[in-house]
């Protein structure tokens, strides 16, 4: 299984890596013309971002100069805090407890999340499958170019041979498998707080972080009658 965008998912995509690099926002027209959409089609697409806090918008005079939104810029910054800035502290404090200290840490924050914010729970509950729901640690940050490409290698009774072969965290992860914990750490927190599964084991057969050209690893199974 291989899961593409859908061609929304893709403009949007594109206007937020735009957006990315324009420090001081941009016209309608410079974003329409870089990513080749009409002025009509990229305006549709920009009100419903804004609505959703991807994108924000400054006027000056007649013209409006759009830029990332709080919602984009929120989801960057917890990437960088579970992935890089946690891991790296907890490596300075206990080197050898690194990886289960920020493991516990992203599921304890995805478990308060599921708590406390309603917007994660129905992200989640609107999954197509229990596999969807599990590999939301891919898009956690809520960035919707967070790209990644999966497929089943293997299903068993109990659990499923998972094979990712492009992690949107890449810049993280690459060579660095301390990165992975904060992944690790979302699917255990899903895994307890949705199916009750409290203790998730999981087998890592090869990892990108260490030199591989894919992730392979393992899920435990939920007790449940639910689409794979």
């Amino acid at each position: 299984m291989h899961p593409e965008k859908s061609k929304s998912e893709d403009i949007q995509s594109k206007i937020l890596n735009f957006l990315k690099n324009e420090k001081h926002g941009a016209s309608i027209s410079e974003i329409a013309r870089s990513i080749n959409v009409s002025r009509i089609t990229l305006s549709k697409y920009l009100e419903t971002m804004r609505a959703q806090g991807l994108v924000n918008f400054k006027s000056i005079g007649m013209a409006k100069l759009w830029r990332l939104g709080s919602g984009s810029a929120n989801s960057m910054l917890l990437e960088e805090l579970l992935f890089h800035v946690l891991p790296e502290k907890f490596k300075q404090i206990d080197e050898e407890n690194a990886y289960s200290l920020n493991v516990e840490t992203a599921k304890e924050l995805l478990i308060n999340t599921l708590t406390d914010c309603d917007s994660v729970k129905e992200s989640l509950n609107n999954k197509e499958s229990y596999i969807d729901m599990i590999l939301y640690c891919y898009t956690y940050a809520g960035l919707p170019d967070a790209v990644f490409e999966y497929k089943i290698v293997k299903e068993t009774d109990d659990d499923f041979i998972l094979k990712i072969t492009s992690c949107p965290h890449i810049k993280y992860t690459k060579n660095n498998p301390l990165a992975c914990s904060a992944c690790e750490g979302v699917k255990r927190g899903i895994l307890e707080s949705i199916f009750g599964i409290l203790s998730p084991t999981f087998t890592s057969y090869q990892l990108i972080s260490e030199g591989a050209d894919s992730c392979i690893f393992s899920i435990p199974k939920p007790h449940m009658d639910i689409k794979a």
